[in-house]
């Protein structure tokens, strides 16, 4: 499992959600630290990984100045046109902003050229993972991996399955040092509990369904396969897709034509009563 997900629950405070590493006991491994009257963090004895969640930009942007060194090398992931990047570069020794927005990466690189410690990169962290975690990797070259940072700032429309999983993903692929997280929805899902310190947020089996996602994939990557049952094609829209197909779930026939592929049947097991996303299979595991 990469990851669990605490959230502090303070009667007068505003909720924050805590992302830990686990090693044994939670109670005996992590303590609290007060940062301030916005946000709490949890961290292991040993220091080895620190993470925040935050619902608003202002101590987003607050938390990293506040930690970044001249030994510090940076991951902003959501770095829109660069600006907080560029504040971020003036403390660290290596800043590199990714975004997915053609329009936002061009003007960054325009507006802060003459930064030397500053690049930025197009891509979308949840459709290729392994390209961001290369130009980590470049970042850091002979540099220990506990001088990573990594801020995740991926934008309001994600669902919080697939922010959870992107978190995972950074946690095991990147091993930041620090990870530093502004979700406005995340810190909207869940209930608050008074006179709680701390809550588990999910059951043991809906934290491995989020931690065994090895990374996001599109649906149409994955292989075709028939079923044999129907002998049509088994749609993949309607396995991998957070929403399903699109054109099958129309009622009103908006998407201009209905699917024929199959819908009954799981993608990964080829079982009735499922979707691939939620197969328990491990098969599907494999896959995912």
């Amino acid at each position: 499992m990469s990851g669990l997900l605490k959230r502090a629950l303070y009667e007068d405070e505003p909720p924050s959600i805590i992302l830990a590493t686990p090693s044994s006991s939670f109670d005996s491994s992590y303590e609290w630290i007060n940062v301030s009257p916005d946000v709490k963090k949890l961290a292991d004895f040993n220091r080895t990984f620190t993470g925040y969640i935050v619902s608003h930009t202002r101590m987003f942007r607050s938390i990293g100045l506040e930690h970044l060194t001249s030994s510090h090398v940076v991951i902003e992931i959501g770095s829109s046109y660069g600006v907080a990047s560029n504040l971020m570069a003036k403390k660290a020794k290596m800043v590199v902003g990714v975004e997915t927005s053609k329009e936002c990466i061009e003007k960054a690189r325009k507006d802060f050229a003459q930064v030397t410690n500053l690049r930025f990169e197009l891509m979308d962290i949840l459709l290729m993972p392994k390209q961001a975690a290369e130009i980590v990797k470049y970042s850091l070259t002979n540099k220990p991996a506990d001088d990573l940072i990594v801020f995740l700032d991926i934008g309001g429309d994600r669902d919080v399955t697939s922010l959870l999983s992107t978190i995972a993903f950074i946690e095991r692929s990147l091993t930041p040092r620090i990870i530093v997280v502004k979700s406005l929805k995340l810190c909207r899902t869940h209930p608050r509990v008074k006179n709680q310190p701390t809550v588990d947020i999910y059951s043991t089996e809906e934290k491995e369904n989020v931690c065994s996602v090895r990374h996001f994939v599109h649906p149409l990557k994955y292989p075709e396969k028939l079923s044999l049952r129907s002998g049509r094609m088994i749609c993949r829209y309607e396995n991998y897709d957070l929403k399903g197909c699109f054109k099958h779930r129309d009622p009103f026939n908006l998407g201009g034509g209905t699917c024929e592929l199959d819908h009954e049947e799981c993608h990964a097991c080829g079982e009735l009563g499922h979707r691939a996303r939620e197969c328990k299979h491990e098969e599907s595991r494999r896959l995912r």
